[in-house]
């Protein structure tokens, strides 16, 4: 059957229009996921930001910002291994083009039947691939996440996060002690006040001390 496929005009046609569209679904993924990291990018941006605009909110606004990024980054990986699913039809069908032996048979338009098999039971395509391990969706999943072309900017964005929200109360410490020695102010110059009024003047001792002179002027 699949060998006669190479003589029957109207399957090749089928398999090459079925070939080529698989192509531009491939291609359409990673344009997707560029927009992904567009928008991860820019939202995570805007808080980090907005965290120093309202530094009373500042680590909620970064738990958020952190929050975002790992959210943004499951997206993608989840998008990618939807990706990855079509190259199990992508590769048999380049297989079936390049008369592979281990290719029986074909048949057109079965890119939901191939991208599940691919999808649902990691299904190898050639003898040499039956020895890996078959790897469940969320197994994969967790690969794909840790590619670096997923990996990216993801991974920068929650370092950073986590250094700030870290950092953090370190800076209202800092930032604590100026604020208590402002308001301790109104109370030390209270007390300076109060201790003035206690103390003796100093125009009476000078008068003291010139009481003795003026009695020796006198005799």
């Amino acid at each position: 059957m699949a060998r006669s496929l190479h003589d029957d005009e109207a399957s090749l046609d089928l398999l090459k229009e079925e070939y080529f569209f698989l192509q531009r679904i491939y291609e359409d993924f990673d344009k997707r996921l560029l927009g992904i990291k567009r928008w991860a990018v820019t939202v995570c941006i805007a808080g980090i930001g907005l965290g120093f605009e309202y530094k009373g909110s500042a680590r909620w606004i970064w738990f958020l910002v952190a929050a975002a990024s790992l959210g943004f980054w499951f997206i993608e990986a989840l998008w990618k291994q939807f990706q990855y699913g079509h190259t199990y039809r992508i590769r048999e069908l380049e297989g079936f083009f390049r008369r592979e032996s281990e290719i029986e048979s074909i048949h057109p338009l079965q890119i939901y039947h191939s991208w599940f098999q691919k999808y649902a039971h990691d299904k190898p395509l050639y003898q040499y691939e039956e020895k890996r391990p078959r790897l469940k969706p969320a197994q994969r999943l967790l690969r794909d996440a840790i590619r670096p072309m997923v990996l990216m900017p993801y991974a920068v964005i929650l370092l950073f996060a986590a250094f700030l929200i870290v950092i953090n109360p370190a800076v209202n410490e800092k930032a604590e002690p100026t604020k208590q020695t402002q308001a301790l102010e109104p109370a030390k110059k209270t007390q300076a006040f109060e201790l003035a009024k206690t103390q003796p003047q100093e125009p009476a001792k000078k008068t003291q001390a010139q009481e003795p002179a003026k009695k020796t002027q006198a005799h």
